[in-house]
């Protein structure tokens, strides 16, 4: 699959890698194996952000167009919370934190299935304010970023 046609917060399989063997051993060590789903969670024109399992990890166009990917069958696209537009009613579908910050987001309210409306941002864009269980709430932008949704059809004012 080509760099370009990548979409952000849509999943896809790594069925292959072409690089040097001491490259393909690191990007192995990182995570990059065949076989493992890679999520987009940004993308410019000359990088990319990805996320594999836990890790989020930036590469540029060069290594990506090294890597040949599929589209997941397995997952619906998801994107970040931070990336929803103000007024969205959102599903949390993934909780990407790890240790003590996924126990402190999920003692919040942020579990997997919860409806998250986000109600309004910051002037500098961080935090953000969302309703959540009928109980308003702010989250950092970075504790944003690693909670994953799928959008509803309806936007609120």
């Amino acid at each position: 699959m080509d760099f370009t046609d990548l979409q952000v917060g849509s999943s896809y399989r790594l069925v292959g890698m072409h690089f040097s063997d001491s490259l393909s051993k690191h990007l192995q060590q990182l995570g990059f194996l065949v076989g493992q789903d890679i999520r987009i969670i940004s993308k410019t024109k000359a990088n990319i952000i990805v996320q594999v399992k836990a890790s989020r990890l930036a590469l540029d166009k060069d290594l990506m167009e090294g890597m040949n990917l599929v589209a997941s069958p397995s997952q619906k696209s998801l994107i970040p919370l931070s990336q929803v537009a103000i007024g969205s009613q959102v599903i949390l579908e993934q909780i990407c934190a790890t240790g003590a910050l996924k126990r402190r987001l999920m003692d919040m309210g942020l579990t997997k299935g919860t409806a998250i409306y986000l109600k309004k941002l910051a002037p500098l864009g961080d935090p953000l304010e969302i309703t959540i269980r009928g109980y308003q709430l702010s989250l950092r932008k970075s504790e944003a970023q690693l909670l994953f949704v799928s959008l509803q059809d309806e936007v609120f004012e």
